[in-house]
């Protein structure tokens, strides 16, 4: 299975939506690659993709990841790797997959203080470590599955500072 041109101007779109526009995706492609089926062996290699989100407003705050491909077998273990620079002392970082024809899916974040929130469907074979002092927040993925298969991203939350306008709803006005 590859991924096509129309898949990534999907997944281009899709995040468009979801991300604020002050960041910015790079993408790139990725495979899934199955050998032959043996009786003693079912080996699945599973290629990974990441893609890197980073503010554009600042230039000071931003996240890097290799853009390489990762293959290992069905089963293993891997690990990855995002560093990050941010002037934020404490910063909030997240990891999304994004599947083939699907939407880009939150798998955690990671704080500075606390534990953050990683969802469910991922709690047993996914986690991460937030280290403040290496600026690193590497993804652990565990029991490696075909179906882990994807592309997959860290963001870091955009910083606000200086004076902020509080919004409320307008229960006033109701259009009909």
């Amino acid at each position: 299975m590859s991924i096509s041109s129309d898949m990534i101007q999907t997944f281009k779109e899709e995040l468009c939506e979801i991300s604020p526009k002050f960041l910015k995706a790079e993408l790139c492609e990725f495979s899934v690659l199955l050998p032959h089926r043996s009786a003693m062996f079912r080996w699945a290699l599973i290629s990974l993709c990441f893609i890197v989100l980073y503010d554009v407003s600042s230039g000071q705050d931003r996240v890097e990841q290799s853009s390489e491909e990762m293959t290992a077998s069905e089963g293993a273990q891997v690990i990855v790797g995002c560093n990050y620079t941010t002037t934020d002392t404490t910063p909030y970082l997240f990891w999304y997959q994004q599947l083939p024809n699907r939407s880009p899916k939150f798998i955690l974040n990671k704080l500075t203080f606390g534990e953050g929130t990683t969802e469910p469907d991922f709690r047993k074979r996914f986690s991460a470590t937030l280290n403040s002092t290496s600026k690193t927040v590497p993804l652990m993925i565990k029991n490696l599955r075909v179906s882990d298969s994807a592309v997959y991203y860290c963001a870091l939350r955009a910083t606000v500072t200086g004076n902020t306008t509080t919004l409320y709803k307008n229960l006033a006005n109701k259009y009909y």
